[in-house]
């Protein structure tokens, strides 16, 4: 449980900065890299946030990790967004669509951690009423076809 709430307190921690990120720069080049830089280091803040947990209740546990796996995937597709974004900078040829476009993209990926750290949340609940003898049980079960294997 401790674990869940430093990443909770992590994410509300993050919220002043979401809402300072939120307001969109004027179009000049250091305000733009300026804005861009704090949109990297947010979103690599968040990353923390959102890494995996490393025990999931089968009950709950499966929904967290779907929540994960595709904020993954959008935080790559933000970084790469970033990216483009950086080199139309330099090239003088950024437009307020690309700022639009990586903040359309911030915004899912906080919606995620959101819901991620929420079915966490639900998972800790169910996975402090099992008993430790359930766990182990958990653990050591052998794996059928198609399930992955907690412990590799």
């Amino acid at each position: 449980m401790n674990n869940y709430n430093k990443r909770s307190k992590l994410l509300k921690s993050l919220q002043e900065e979401y809402e300072r990120i939120r307001n969109l720069p004027d179009m000049n080049k250091e305000q733009v890299s300026s804005w861009l830089s704090s949109v990297l280091t947010f979103s690599s803040k968040l990353s923390e946030a959102i890494a995996p947990f490393s025990f999931y209740s089968p009950e709950t546990g499966e929904k967290a990790e779907r929540i994960r796996l595709e904020f993954n995937f959008f935080y790559l597709s933000l970084q790469s967004l970033l990216k483009r974004t950086r080199r139309l900078l330099d090239a003088g040829k950024a437009r307020l669509k690309d700022l639009n476009n990586i903040l359309d993209s911030l915004d899912y990926l906080v919606s995620l951690a959101i819901q991620y750290l929420q079915a966490v949340e639900n998972d800790q609940e169910v996975a402090e009423k099992a008993t430790w003898a359930e766990i182990e049980k958990a653990r050591v079960a052998p794996v059928g076809f198609g399930e992955v294997s907690e412990t590799g």
